[in-house]
């Protein structure tokens, strides 16, 4: 299940709070739009949340029509997402523009309407943002009875894939995930938290999230890419090459980690080093001093060591008090995606 952060805190700019969401691990950043209201950002400050971030953007627009200039321009920004609200719209034929849209274009509707106000909208849908709130607005209850509403777009229009937006906090998570849900936005319980970070893991784990450890989502030791520390360059490239991880962990005879080479290690001993790199070993193109977690540490407490991990880093070693490697944290594959 994706997880989108809505840009939902005057306290904080909106770039500072996408670089937030995207440490804490969403997927994508929500962004509302209403006809009766002015555009919160700018087609350039939005544009810069995209590339700063690199996060996709998942757009709701609130307006009583959908034109080609809209297509246009959320096209032009790479819009992962884009909902237009069907109870707004003034001429259901607009949404035979989503058809134009060149990622997966939707329809916004809420709880308290017909659900076959979609007869004419699902033919050109590829989901439906039901909304357990008043769009636009945030700090809402979860509706439950949008439960219903899912039993029956499950049952009616199966194609469709379900968005849930509304009141979203670890409580709903919980009941969402039975239902399969394809994406919730969470707007203000992550906003508002303390601690971003452990608020999203909550979403992403619900009740489990304190009981869960590293141990529970760690790649164990035999689906590592391992190399000693004698092995040479000419060995070590397709070792990082074969395992699609970007990194090979350097281990001596008794599995003691000695390193981490990283994609980014070995460009730059290129660079520095240029054909001598390849009678150079592991043991001197390792990072020797790698972060590292214990197998005990649970979920939350990860969470707030990743906020402080270079970005660049997307593979942490999991090694035990004694600094034998059990595992490795691919946060690509195993948390946050």
């Amino acid at each position: 299940m994706k997880i989108s952060a809505s840009i939902f805190n005057p306290a904080k700019s909106a770039l500072d709070f996408a670089h937030e969401a995207k440490t804490a691990g969403a997927n994508c950043l929500h962004l509302d739009f209403s006809a009766q209201e002015p555009w919160p950002l700018t087609s350039a400050e939005i544009t810069a949340l995209a590339k700063e971030t690199g996060m996709p953007l998942d757009v709701h627009l609130v307006q009583p029509a959908l034109t080609d200039e809209d297509i246009v321009q959320w096209n032009s920004l790479e819009a992962e997402y884009l909902t237009i609200q069907l109870e707004t719209l003034e001429h259901i034929e607009d949404i035979q523009r989503l058809k134009n849209f060149a990622r997966r274009g939707g329809v916004g509707l809420m709880l308290s309407s017909p659900v076959n106000l979609l007869d004419n909208a699902a033919q050109y849908a590829a989901h439906v943002l039901l909304m357990s709130g008043i769009p636009g607005q945030s700090g809402g209850p979860f509706d439950e009875s949008c439960i219903y509403r899912m039993i029956e777009i499950r049952k009616t229009y199966p194609r469709l894939a379900i968005h849930v937006d509304g009141g979203i906090d670890a409580q709903a998570m919980n009941i969402l995930r039975a239902f399969h849900v394809d994406l919730v936005v969470s707007g203000s319980y992550l906003a508002r938290a303390e601690n971003m970070y452990g608020n999203l893991c909550g979403l992403r784990f619900g009740h489990q999230a304190h009981d869960l450890r590293i141990e529970h989502i760690m790649q164990p030791y035999a689906r590592l890419p391992i190399v000693q520390e004698h092995i040479l360059f000419s060995e070590i490239l397709p070792t990082i090459s074969h395992w699609f991880m970007g990194v090979v962990m350097v281990v001596d005879q008794h599995r003691q980690l000695r390193g981490l080479i990283t994609d980014g290690d070995l460009r730059r001993a290129l660079q520095s080093m240029g054909p001598g790199i390849f009678k150079a070993n592991a043991s001197s193109l390792m990072n020797p001093c790698p972060r590292t977690v214990s197998p005990d540490m649970n979920i939350l407490q990860f969470a707030r060591f990743v906020s402080d991990t270079p970005q660049g880093l997307v593979v942490i070693p999991v090694v035990k008090h004694d600094g034998t490697l059990v595992g490795a944290v691919d946060l690509h594959s195993n948390l946050f995606f």
